[in-house]
């Protein structure tokens, strides 16, 4: 069986959705590769996810490389302190002010996971000598894990596959430091295209806008999606629960904030005491003070429940478990592209989803598909409106689910055959061990 190196700083004991993607790829992948994991050896980070890791080291070997990084010191604090390991919120790896944070980061290039590199490319070369890779996939965010990746790929000659989850160039959630961190990204984004045997990216509004600035690569840029591990939904069964359920599972941050599906869950509940009554609203994921302003704002602090951080495993159950599931895209033309790691994920649990999103992105068009409700974030009324219908569903039991053909497109046992077939395309024709 040939050997598979994945590069990927985000990886449990870590928590969080980008841990995930590598897991699902890794073990997806482990059928057909002797999958190798190169991660970040015990990551600063509170959201932690046990079951998760588990399920990981039953079917890959893993190997870890410290990292020098800000977020060494928090950590450190942290234990001096005592503290419980929790979450403290979605935004950033400190209680600093977000300028703060952002005068630390303007200091590291490409991003403040860089100090991973240097061992991370050390550890591949010893994994190496032991017992040789064939080829390689590097996976991030962070992006310094592609850093790492065009040098191991270099030191080792061995081919790999660029798997971008999110854009380099035009990436939402990233903030330029300046001018010249722009042009940074920029090379290397062109260094990534140019060395990788194939690039893989999560929408085809991705595809499009990277084919555009690298026409090129064009026949070496693929659509791989995020998708989502049926096994993950034939654990537990969810249990019952009172009232009518709408749960958002996930991190808010940036602009994607809960305030326009609140004004709207106000406005139905004004216009039905019935809704009002039996509504209930659970956010699944890290708490962050923006959030729940949000809520306090718009007086639903005995409506909403902000659960905080869970395990993957549990986040399933919340998915399952829930009448309706909220995505919340805003109306940002940066955003188009946008789909989110938990859609698919949202689609297999078989719960209705409700997608406030412009018409236009990609995420409208799949939930559209699906047989989901797309309604325009800024359309409030049309947001209440559309919970006030979902709500007489619910009362007749009659919710629609997601449309099997749309959902079986995000199977990882799919996608892993798409990336065999890409790491059997850029292997040398003769086949055997890399240099």
């Amino acid at each position: 069986m040939k050997r598979l190196l994945l590069v990927a700083y985000e990886f449990p004991p870590k928590g969080g959705t980008q841990s995930q993607h590598a897991v699902k790829m890794a073990k997806s992948l482990a059928s057909r590769w002797d999958v190798t994991v190169l991660t970040v050896k015990d990551p600063p980070a509170p959201m932690l996810d046990a079951p998760m890791l588990a399920e990981a080291e039953r079917s890959v070997s893993v190997v870890r490389a410290w990292s020098l990084e800000p977020t060494r010191l928090i950590q450190a604090l942290r234990r001096v302190k005592g503290a419980s390991g929790q979450p403290t919120g979605s935004r950033g790896y400190s209680r600093l002010h977000p300028a703060a944070i952002r005068i630390v980061q303007s200091a590291f290039f490409p991003d403040e996971k860089i100090g991973w590199v240097g061992p991370a490319v050390r550890a591949a070369r010893a994994a190496h000598s032991t017992n040789r890779f064939d080829a390689m996939i590097a996976t991030g965010p962070p992006y310094s894990g592609y850093v790492a990746a065009l040098r191991i790929a270099k030191s080792l000659g061995i081919p790999w596959i660029a798997d971008l989850r999110d854009p380099i160039v035009g990436q939402y959630f990233l903030s330029l430091r300046s001018p010249f961190h722009g042009r940074y990204l920029s090379r290397l984004e062109s260094r990534i295209v140019s060395s990788a045997g194939a690039v893989a990216v999560a929408t085809n509004g991705m595809l499009e806008a990277l084919v555009a600035r690298h026409p090129e690569a064009q026949s070496r840029i693929v659509v791989v999606p995020n998708g989502f591990d049926p096994s993950d939904f034939q654990r537990e069964t969810p249990g019952a629960h009172e009232g009518f359920v709408i749960s958002y599972v996930g991190a808010f941050q940036a602009d994607v904030m809960p305030a326009p599906f609140l004004a709207a869950v106000r406005h139905a509940m004004s216009s039905s005491p019935e809704f009002a009554r039996e509504v209930r609203i659970r956010f699944v994921g890290p708490r962050d003070p923006e959030s729940a302003a949000q809520v306090d704002e718009a007086g639903l602090r005995d409506t909403v429940e902000q659960v905080g951080f869970v395990p993957h495993d549990k986040a399933v159950l919340e998915m399952q478990s829930a009448d309706v599931l909220l995505q919340v895209i805003p109306d940002d033309p940066a955003l188009l592209l946008a789909v989110g790691s938990k859609l698919p994920e949202y689609l297999a649990s078989g719960t209705t989803v409700l997608c406030m999103a412009p018409a236009a992105g990609d995420a409208a068009v799949i939930v559209s598909e699906a047989g989901g409700i797309v309604v325009d974030p800024a359309d409030v009324s049309g947001a209440a409106t559309a919970l006030l219908r979902l709500h007489e569903m619910w009362k007749r039991d009659g919710l629609p689910v997601p449309d099997t053909r749309v959902v079986s497109r995000f199977n990882r046992a799919t996608i892993a055959v798409r990336l065999d077939e890409m790491l059997s395309g850029v292997l040398p024709v003769k086949g055997g061990g890399a240099s």
